[in-house]
């Protein structure tokens, strides 16, 4: 559920601002409002510092990911130093060196290769050799000419030809001054490297890179000091902005944020004991109050999820995480559906746990919907997709007939399993939507518009019976489309109305908005269509698995089974990553969009980011830095 937020401002003592942040920041409870725009030098100080750091993780992360990680040990690796945060910063800072010079040397490459494409038609010499026989009365000039215009040269001008690339002769001019040739003729200068030097220097410059490489690669025994002191960095620099843009009227500094309303008594105290002035009030409709989910250890798995997608419920939402871990988990179960990834997934999941030893919100969700999956491919007999294995007794008393992957094990047809499975997708489509209209009718009781729901409820149900006689022939009953024209009448008469205005009013509004509430009519019977995709995407995954057996089976005995079981290897592996794939288009689209859209959600909310402390795990010095 979403916490009930109080807006709240404190008021201190302009000479106590400081102080009176630092034990703000101590009680981690107050998220503060969006602060204006005014830096010091120190917070830019921070900010490049918080940049250095950034550039420096990123490339160990790169670096270390080619080798193996090793534990990080703070004392042995830094022995050298006293154990400050200055000597570690400025150690980060010689890395960054490194870096810059990695650029330079990588920039220096390119230069290189040029200059390599430039000599190479002219072979291996020292540019200088050319200056030398100058002095001794021998002028040459190298140059570019057409090979269609070369004939032009006649006998005014001799040359010897070296060879031709690309439509161009490649040729050296004998004794003639560089003015007397004609238009056509490019003429060649070069640097003071010769070929095999620029070749020498590329060869050197790239053993440089990787020395470079090697030494940013073995900092990731540090990594985890780095990545506190960027902590460190943020902490600081979140605390100076604050400072920085307080209010301020006379002898009054203030500043405003949100305080989860449990936590009002303990703020109260706080404040009393510092001296500090408060006023206490409940967000206005226009405030961007922060968003707190509080949900239990179950419900809290589907964190990593929202995570992914940076989504956030408004302050003023509803808190959908229990019905989206739901659905998403039959959703997850249906697009991969089957049990034989399942069984891999739940694998991958028991060993992440057992290297991890933890197992945190993203664990238990991948156990969810690892068992999920892998209950779904066993009623539908889905194993590798292999029907040899759906055959095999111990498989095959899980199954469920009517929605096998195999009907033919059955005596059941194709046809008749595939409607079913469609017809158990609409029905999750329509359970799923009417749920959106529940939730939004009993929210908005007692007022009028509530009542909108329930016709949007009656519409959801009369386009469900019409998709079913659309797209599997089912009969549709009388009563449908009078439960879509009642519920759209309803939805004219009650949506516009609210306590501010008159009832015919809010009925006048409801027709003016008529053409638009019919856009919505057919937006809502899509909706019902769009789940028939777990159906689509749940076939394909089978019928790809069944491929990649039947050409793996096809193989002799002998040495090509090593080819037969490269075949499987890749042709599963492929499918599991499109599966996965699908998971996060199709099976999150139902509950973002679909379901989410049904109840009028935008998921624009503000995660709820109190100004906290962070404790580091290293420095006893906090923030001593020159």
């Amino acid at each position: 559920m979403i916490e009930k937020m109080k807006k709240v401002s404190v008021l201190v003592k302009n000479n106590e601002r400081i102080p009176s942040l630092s034990l703000l920041r101590k009680s981690g409870v107050m998220h503060i409002s969006e602060s204006g725009s005014a830096r010091s030098e120190e917070i830019e100080r921070d900010e490049q510092l918080l940049a250095l750091f950034n550039r420096v993780i990123s490339a160990i992360e790169q670096e270390s990911g080619k080798k193996k990680k090793q534990s990080a040990n703070f004392e042995n690796d830094f022995r050298k130093h006293d154990g400050s945060l200055h000597d570690v910063i400025l150690h980060c800072r010689e890395l960054d060196a490194l870096l810059q010079e990695k650029a330079n040397k990588k920039d220096y490459i390119q230069e290189l290769n040029s200059l390599v494409e430039k000599l190479s038609p002219w072979g291996n010499f020292q540019p200088e050799d050319i200056g030398n026989l100058h002095a001794f009365g021998i002028a040459l000039i190298p140059a570019q000419v057409p090979l269609k215009s070369l004939e032009l040269l006649g006998d005014e001008f001799p040359y010897l030809y070296l060879k031709k690339r690309k439509k161009l002769a490649y040729v050296v001019f004998l004794n003639i001054h560089e003015n007397d040739l004609p238009d056509f003729v490019e003429t060649v200068t070069f640097s003071r490297m010769g070929l095999e030097t620029a070749q020498q220097e590329i060869f050197h410059t790239i053993e440089r890179i990787k020395c470079i490489d090697e030494l940013i690669s073995d900092e990731n025994i540090n990594l985890v000091v780095y990545q506190d002191i960027k902590r460190i960095i943020v902490s600081e620099h979140q605390l100076k902005t604050v400072q920085e843009n307080m209010g301020c009227s006379g002898p009054v500094s203030w500043i405003t944020g949100y305080i989860p309303e449990k936590s009002v008594s303990v703020f109260k105290k706080t404040a009393a004991e510092n001296c500090w002035g408060l006023l206490i009030e409940t967000p206005a409709e226009e405030d961007n109050v922060p968003t707190k989910l509080k949900n239990n250890w179950l419900v809290r798995m589907i964190q990593p999820v929202f995570n992914l997608l940076g989504t956030v419920p408004g302050y003023r939402e509803y808190d959908v995480s229990t019905f989206f871990l739901m659905f998403f988990a039959v959703f997850c179960a249906m697009i991969i559906g089957d049990a034989g990834y399942g069984v891999i997934f739940l694998l991958g999941t028991l060993a992440l746990n057992i290297k991890t030893k933890k197992s945190d919100e993203l664990v238990r969700l991948m156990y969810v919907l690892s068992v999920s999956t892998i209950i779904w491919g066993a009623i539908t007999g889905t194993w590798f997709g292999s029907r040899t294995i759906a055959n095999v007794p111990f498989f095959r008393q899980f199954v469920i007939p009517g929605i096998s992957s195999f009907p033919e094990l059955f005596d059941i047809s194709s046809q008749n399993a595939a409607e079913f499975v469609m017809y158990i997708c609409f029905i999750l489509g329509i359970v799923q939507l009417s749920l959106a209209c529940v939730i939004n009718f009993i929210r908005q009781l007692p007022m009028l518009k509530s009542i909108a729901q329930l016709g949007w409820l009656s519409m959801l149900i009369g386009l469900y019976t019409l998709t079913l006689n659309l797209v599997l022939n089912k009969v549709f009953p009388f009563w449908g489309i009078y439960a879509i024209t009642g519920g759209l009448a309803i939805i004219v008469i009650f949506g516009e109305q609210s306590k501010s205005q008159n009832f015919m009013i809010g009925l006048l509004k409801g027709f003016a908005g008529l053409f638009t509430t019919f856009l919505d009519s057919i937006s809502a019977f899509s909706n019902i269509i769009s789940y028939i995709r777990l159906f689509a995407v749940g076939m394909s995954s089978v019928a790809i698995a069944s491929s990649f057996n039947s050409i793996a089976s096809s193989f002799p005995g002998g040495i090509a089974i090593v080819g037969a079981m490269l075949i499987l290897l890749i042709g599963h592996g492929l499918n599991i990553a499109m599966g996965l794939l699908s998971v996060i288009v199709h099976g999150v689209r139902l509950n973002m969009l679909e379901f989410s859209g049904q109840m009028g959600m935008e998921w624009s909310g503000t995660a709820y980011k109190p100004l906290d402390e962070y404790k580091s795990n290293y420095f006893s010095d906090f923030y001593d830095r020159t």
